[in-house]
């Protein structure tokens, strides 16, 4: 056997030379051999250090081998541990009895060694197998949240615009389709916005790109702190940004993009530019459009949302821009 996976049994028995004459058939046999003389040692030494196999003995005095067994099985710590009774007492009830206990198997005195070597070989051999099985498990358990942790990441890179961090377009419109789906079975309406920050283009133009992604990073950390929980603001496209917003009425989207706008007119963004910081600041322009749940679709609210943006665009920028506006009602908000 290998030194360093040799297997540990425990002898207990109070009669001593019964462990001395055990013991050295074990040893020379390969195994490595620990002693105890009555249940309270058994327990104490498998509780700090539970051995491969038990041979154990049923008659002894204070605490038989039953009630040992009975408290092994109850300890988290040495229930798995294979018991192999050492007794005159088999055959019968008394057999039946230590199965039922949690016996693995029996082995009568006076003993026939070949037997008892071939019960404790098969005993060893069965935990070994049991501790490879709880170690395969617990390595198919491991690549498993590994694999769900590297599908989870691969989802987020998926769903997830690597610039701004915010949801990209394929999550916003499954969030869309989502809140149609609810708007449809609650009877209750929701919003869609289009943000689109003002004169892009010229930061771009003056600064470089590296500055203009600095502009967009900025600009969704103010969504992400300014709109309500339940809100989603996810990266459309380019400087565009789309608002949902659940159970939302056309009045009250509106009351809060601008309280989002008024958000974005305080915003100032450090630059760095020719090895010094130009500080500057931005507005943006919103275009909201209603769901309505008894019979619009996808297409018509995104197309009002654009119409109602394009409108504010052409309307001097800086503003929120309801559908109404683009209906010729009033729905502007300079």
């Amino acid at each position: 056997m290998d030194t360093l996976s040799v297997p540990t049994i425990l002898v207990v028995d109070d009669n001593a030379s019964n462990l001395q004459v055990v013991g050295a058939v074990l040893e020379q046999a390969g195994y490595a051999v620990a002693f105890a003389f009555d249940g309270p040692a058994a327990i104490d030494y498998a509780r700090k250090t539970p051995p491969d196999l038990i041979l154990l003995d049923i008659m002894m005095p204070g605490m038989d081998g039953y009630e040992v067994l009975m408290v092994l099985k109850a300890d988290q710590r040495t229930r798995t541990v294979p018991v192999i009774f050492l007794t005159a007492l088999v055959g019968g009830e008394e057999t039946a009895r230590g199965f039922e206990a949690g016996a693995a198997d029996y082995v009568s005195k006076p003993f026939d060694y070949r037997e008892l070597l071939a019960r404790v070989s098969a005993q060893v051999e069965l935990g070994l197998a049991r501790r490879r099985m709880e170690d395969y498990a617990r390595q198919v358990a491991a690549m498993n949240d590994q694999l769900v942790a590297a599908m989870g990441r691969l989802e987020e890179l998926a769903t997830t615009d690597p610039l701004t961090q915010l949801p990209n377009r394929r999550y916003s419109l499954d969030r869309i389709d989502c809140e149609v789906d609810r708007s449809r079975r609650s009877g209750k309406s929701f919003c869609l916005g289009i943000l689109d920050i003002d004169f892009f283009k010229k930061v771009n133009d003056r600064f470089g790109h590296a500055s203009g992604d600095l502009v967009l990073s900025a600009f969704a950390g103010l969504l992400r702190s300014s709109l309500r929980a339940q809100d989603l603001a996810g990266r459309w496209g380019g400087e565009e940004f789309a608002l949902v917003l659940p159970e939302t009425d056309l009045a009250g989207a509106a009351v809060l993009a601008e309280r989002l706008l008024a958000e974005v007119r305080r915003l100032r963004v450090a630059l760095p530019s020719a090895g010094r910081i130009d500080e500057i600041g931005t507005t943006a322009t919103i275009g909201l459009a209603e769901f309505d749940p008894r019979g619009d679709d996808i297409e018509a609210l995104m197309k009002r949302a654009d119409e109602a943006l394009y409108k504010g665009k052409r309307g001097g920028r800086d503003r929120v821009v309801t559908e109404e506006a683009v209906l010729g009602g009033e729905g502007e908000r300079p």
